[in-house]
């Protein structure tokens, strides 16, 4: 039988306290980047649900890529704030977004979730759409994280 001496003992304890802090350290990590895009998703909703295409294109970063469904990608901040104030130009939308992951490895990072949108146009019936969504997420030149890729589409059936 071996015996454990105090030296031994001690460092035995050492080894705990920085593998425990080593632990916490990784998840503080993963939970920094998950509050970060939950923070830039819901200024996204808010932005979005103001109408306002030119600030929401303002989140993106300049060379990104919007991937609607149905339609060709959309790239370059200028031509996501145009394809925006389209949407908006339909008439009164309302967005919702949830997040259910988010990773990141520093400089570029990825979150998955749902959405559901609803436009009520001026005139004629109101569109309701509900589906999913990916975000590829990058740092900007100043350190915010900014939409590099954004892609979606809907979980409803063709009406036909």
């Amino acid at each position: 039988m071996h015996r454990i001496t105090h030296r031994m003992a001690a460092t035995l304890g050492w080894v705990a306290v920085f593998m425990v802090v080593a632990l916490v350290g990784g998840t503080a990590k993963a939970d920094w980047f998950r509050d970060k895009v939950d923070e830039n998703i819901a200024h996204f909703v808010e932005v979005f649900n103001a109408g306002d295409a030119s600030a929401l294109a303002g989140l993106y970063a300049e060379d990104a890529k919007l991937m609607p469904p149905g339609s060709s990608v959309v790239e370059g901040r200028a031509a996501i704030e145009e394809f925006w104030g389209g949407v908006f130009g339909i008439g009164e939308v309302s967005l919702t977004l949830g997040t259910s992951e988010a990773h990141n490895n520093g400089t570029l990072g990825y979150s998955v979730g749902d959405y559901t949108l609803s436009i009520q146009p001026a005139e004629g019936e109101p569109m309701a759409d509900e589906g999913k969504f990916i975000i590829v997420w990058k740092r900007g030149p100043t350190g915010r994280w900014e939409l590099a890729v954004d892609i979606w589409n809907t979980n409803l059936s063709p009406s036909g």
